[in-house]
């Protein structure tokens, strides 16, 4: 294994001849293994080589026993040993993150620390195959582009991997055969965590069914890396060409040059044209495949993106303008409805008409309500007996959230206004009426899926908004 890390160091520079380099240790295995292999690399390579330890505060005496562990470990290696405490469960809860990401946070800013005290080059972390494998799932699962089947790199910015060329059970049977000792995390054989389930769970299921399942991984997040390197070098060629203005406020695209690109690259060259305005944010595929739609659309069509970024077909050129914010603040208002009710709502201009009426009136006895039931987006049927408390119409809420569909959970209010694509500007405009837990109806759009009229229905609430200014309001 030592010659396998030696040519993949090699191949991917990732130890330079005469390098300072900071090593993670925690005193697991893999970080173990790490430090042995630099170590032997070290009168070779002529490294400078030092070790940071985070005690977490959350092991207790195991945490104590980690520390001593390092310290001594480092000790007989003779190198520059230094331990930093950290408050990570406190930090997770100020900073609304997981333990996870808190601890993560508290490494890398530490090592990053000593790297610039010690003048070092690099920070090694020991990362391995079985890690990039995971990460290759995790990002799959939750949803990713090409970019996130790549996985880690051996390289990236000061951060170097040299340990990416290897699986767990390579690092095992090293650590065996040379006999070196280790400590263990009990909370890595946890299934609290996703990442730890695809650790401990899908892996060796994978490895049953294959035993270079892992390897094969690593190789297609190689492969992609190598895709997606040369994909990025089209991109930035085609923007090129198709680019006629750009400014710090504006961009001006052909639209007869991109179109001439295949569909995927077409996509790319948007997606690199939104980051050239609004930085690399993540951008959702709903918002950039809308975007892609306007380069068949007809003139003075329009998708509005984050940060206030319109994007408008102009005859054969697509425009990206970054349009300065309204000044003004949407008035915010909330009325309690009572039933039944007509209320005049002035800052709406309209009025909303609540009435209730039994099931078996409106649907009769075959309770065919599905087809009864109001399609107008102004006029909405509720089962008036699954409304909590008082109801009431007003502006939205930073925590409001409805549910959509059946079986589906609950979605942010913020989140649905992105998927139906409504502009930011507008979002504040748009009236929510909401009972005390949750929201009936985002007036126009969508009604929330438990207050929906079923089978079981015994009473209807039927709300209607009807435009009506304060002049015409009487008729």
């Amino acid at each position: 294994m030592y010659e396998k890390v030696k040519h993949y160091c090699k191949e991917h520079n990732i130890v330079k001849q005469d390098g300072r380099v900071v090593i993670g240790i925690s005193g697991g295995p893999d970080s173990v293994c790490l430090l042995d292999i630099l170590h032997r690399m070290k009168e070779e390579n002529h490294l400078f080589l030092c070790a940071v330890h985070i005690h977490h505060g959350l092991r207790g005496e195991k945490a104590d026993q980690d520390e001593a562990f390092t310290r001594e470990l480092c000790k007989r290696y003779d190198i520059p040993y230094y331990c930093f405490q950290e408050e990570v469960e406190q930090r997770a809860k100020k900073q609304k993150i997981s333990i996870e990401e808190a601890g993560r946070l508290c490494r890398y800013e530490r090592m990053e620390q000593v790297r610039q005290e010690t003048h070092s080059d690099s920070i090694a972390v020991a990362h391995h195959g079985n890690d990039q494998a995971e990460t290759v799932l995790f990002h799959l699962v939750r949803g990713s582009g090409l970019t996130g089947l790549v996985g880690m790199k051996p390289v990236r910015d000061r951060i170097i991997r040299p340990l990416l060329c290897s699986t767990k059970q390579e690092i095992l049977s090293y650590l065996e055969k040379r006999n070196l000792p280790y400590r263990m995390d009990e909370t890595n054989e946890q299934l609290i965590y996703a990442r730890n389930q695809i650790r401990n769970t899908w892996i060796p299921l994978m490895e049953q069914m294959n035993e270079g399942a892992v390897t094969h991984i690593c190789q297609t997040a190689s492969l992609m890396n190598l895709a997606t390197s040369y994909i990025r070098q089209q991109v930035r060629e085609s923007f090129q060409k198709s680019c006629m203005e750009k400014t710090s406020r504006h961009l001006v695209l052909s639209v007869d040059c991109i179109k001439a690109q295949h569909s995927y690259l077409q996509l790319e060259v948007l997606k690199y044209a939104v980051s050239q305005m609004i930085g690399q944010q993540d951008v959702g595929f709903t918002h950039m495949e809308a975007v892609q739609q306007l380069l068949n659309s007809e003139t003075g069509k329009q998708v509005t993106l984050p940060q206030n970024l319109i994007v408008k077909k102009e005859y054969d050129v697509l425009r990206f303008q970054k349009e300065e914010r309204c000044q003004q603040e949407t008035i915010q208002y909330e009325y309690e409805l009572s039933v039944p009710s007509h209320q005049m709502i002035e800052e709406i201009q309209g009025e909303l008409i609540l009435n209730i009426k039994q099931a078996e009136e409106l649907f009769g006895e075959q309770h065919n309500f599905t087809e009864i039931i109001s399609k107008d987006p102004y006029k909405k049927m509720f089962d008036y007996d699954k409304i909590k408390g008082r109801l009431h119409i007003r502006t939205r809420r930073s925590q409001d959230k409805i549910k959509i569909g059946i079986h589906a959970g609950h979605k942010s209010l913020k989140k649905f206004f992105i998927d139906e694509k409504i502009p930011s500007q507008q979002r504040g405009q748009i009236p929510i009426l909401a009972d005390e837990e949750g929201i009936l109806w985002v007036l126009g759009y969508r009604i929330g899926s438990e207050y929906k009229v079923e089978s079981t229905t015994k009473r209807v609430l039927i709300v209607e908004y009807v435009r009506k200014t304060k002049e015409n309001k009487d008729g």
